[in-house]
């Protein structure tokens, strides 16, 4: 568990460096996270650019 939290860490953070302007998209409603075990959001509105 450790080591795959660590390995995201650094896979989103190079995705994140390469896309600059990233952002969340303007009006868009905050992701709902969902489940107990598997948590996390359906979908992220995000605009490039």
């Amino acid at each position: 568990m450790h080591l795959a939290r660590a390995e995201m860490t650094v896979a989103l953070n190079a995705i994140l460096d390469r896309l600059p302007n990233l952002r969340w998209a303007p009006g868009a409603e905050r992701p709902v996270l969902m489940g107990l075990h598997w948590r996390g959001p359906s979908e992220l509105p995000v605009v490039f650019g």
